[in-house]
């Protein structure tokens, strides 16, 4: 299991970490001072191991949020450093049900919402812009039918960043209750390269025992009022 730095910051306090590499014992009469371009590797954006934060939200919102991450990169699809916020309603996140942002070598994700769904909606955002590249996108955008990546002249659901974040997240639920669609897992495998694990869990199951397992209508009402908001979306 992939680990996760953690630091939960609350309205009353907050947690700031820093993780220091030991620095060794030098005899000063022999102490050789290398140059820093030697000793220095550039830091990649994107990591297995990212550093999380969360400001506010209830504790299963934290919860959900955290597990978010974790199955991107228990799926093999590494991140940035990643800040969650949480509010209590749309006005934080710009009347949107959640909202990324870059913020240099991280990113800072809005969310008024505690739905599985948009977190890792958001994070599929978060990926993708520190992921693909331009050939990436271009190819993305024809095999979805999409009008561009993005533009703020493009209706919503017509985005290929979008498509893109819809597609991860569907391939992504831990929720069995929700149906498999058979698009969105095509396009995150042709996205990512990965097949959704959201198969082999299916495939694992007993069929009797999968039969049985009831819808989870939280997650369908959450992924209903994404809808519906998309839907009023129009360029």
């Amino acid at each position: 299991m992939p680990r996760i730095v953690i630091s939960v910051i609350t309205a009353i306090s907050s947690v700031v970490g820093l993780v220091l590499a030991p620095i060794p014992a030098v005899d000063n009469a022999e102490a050789v001072v290398e140059p820093a371009a030697a000793v220095t590797e550039p830091r990649l954006l994107t990591s297995f191991e990212p550093a999380v934060s969360v400001v506010g939200g209830s504790p299963e919102a934290r919860r959900m949020a955290l597990d978010a991450v974790d199955r991107f990169v228990a799926t093999g699809l590494a991140l940035p450093d990643i800040e969650f916020r949480f509010h209590d309603d749309f006005a934080g996140c710009n009347n949107n049900q959640g909202m990324f942002q870059r913020d240099g070598d991280h990113g800072t994700i809005e969310l008024c919402t505690d739905q599985e769904f948009l977190a890792l909606h958001e994070i599929s955002h978060a990926w993708a812009r520190f992921t693909l590249n331009d050939n990436d996108r271009a190819a993305f955008v024809e095999l979805a039918g999409a009008h561009a990546w993005q533009g703020a002249d493009i209706a919503h659901h017509l985005r290929g960043t979008e498509i893109a974040a819809d597609s991860i997240s569907y391939a992504l639920l831990s929720h069995r209750g929700v149906a498999l669609a058979a698009r969105p897992l095509e396009l995150f495998e042709a996205l990512t390269g990965i097949e959704s694990p959201r198969i082999a869990e299916k495939t694992a199951d007993d069929a009797a025992a999968q039969a049985d397992t009831p819808p989870d209508n939280n997650q369908h009402s959450g992924m209903a009022a994404y809808a519906a908001w998309q839907a009023t979306q129009e360029a």
